[in-house]
């Protein structure tokens, strides 16, 4: 197979969506520390979006995923795994949608040779928000065979779970595609469900630095001249401390 030549970001979208922009969107800030959390299950799904689910076989058809979610990585591994299985060097792809899981774009943000092929969290970040993604799905191929392809490394999917959760773009779903065409879902192998306890104690423990520094009188206009004093205090406590003379007697 051809390679394909990455498209452009939001190339493609669905054409029977047309969805228009909220207003003030573009002034939406790139960074945001604790942002509310995407509403992505709608109590009633439309049939529309679950009957056309590929792969059977694959482990994303059988989880425990919510059915918009599961749906919109069905899709994408619909679209995306042929490409992915049939190409030699890793490439890592990544699909936005919005909060109906509805594709607003595509794009391949990273691509390798010899070597492994690494995530740019930065661009992973950029590229998101020129799409106006509210949630990202990455596929990643494994070349070799399917039994001894490239290793999976958990700690990639988590680190960028995590950055995402916080900017307020959620990690739906890691989908690993090998040489026949199936999907790893890091999703459904459990990978994911321990980031909301990660978040929570990175924000707690954030939360309890802050108060500490606000009960130590970090950011009163005396705070220079405090430490000043007590860097004083402690060095004249040093001289005034008894110096212990230790004699020793000769035999």
């Amino acid at each position: 197979m051809s390679r394909l030549s990455p498209p452009s970001v939001g190339a493609k979208k669905p054409s029977s969506i047309s969805p228009e922009p909220t207003p003030g969107e573009d002034d939406t800030p790139l960074l945001l520390l604790d942002p509310k959390p995407p509403q992505f299950e709608p109590p009633e799904p439309s049939p529309s979006l679950l009957t056309n689910e590929p792969f059977a076989s694959s482990e994303i058809s059988g989880s425990d995923i919510p059915p918009l979610l599961r749906a919109a990585a069905s899709r994408a591994h619909r679209e995306l795994g042929p490409l992915l299985r049939g190409i030699q060097d890793e490439q890592i792809w990544m699909v936005g949608i919005n909060t109906s899981c509805i594709e607003v774009g595509r794009a391949c943000i990273a691509q390798g040779g010899l070597s492994r092929v690494p995530i740019s969290l930065l661009d992973l970040l950029v590229t998101a928000h020129m799409m106006k993604a509210k949630g990202i799905i990455l596929l990643q191929n494994r070349p070799g065979s399917a039994s001894h392809g490239v290793p999976i490394d958990a700690l990639v999917t988590l680190k960028i779970a995590i950055v995402c959760e916080l900017i307020g773009i959620p990690l739906i779903d890691h989908l690993y595609i090998n040489t026949e065409g199936s999907a790893v879902s890091m999703r459904t192998r459990g990978l994911l469900k321990k980031v909301p306890d990660l978040l929570r104690t990175l924000r707690e423990y954030a939360s309890a630095l802050a108060v500490k520094a606000w009960e130590e009188g970090r950011f009163t206009d005396e705070w220079h001249e405090k430490r000043k004093a007590a860097a004083k205090e402690r060095e004249a406590a040093k001289e005034r401390a008894p110096v212990d003379v230790i004699s020793r007697q000769r035999r």
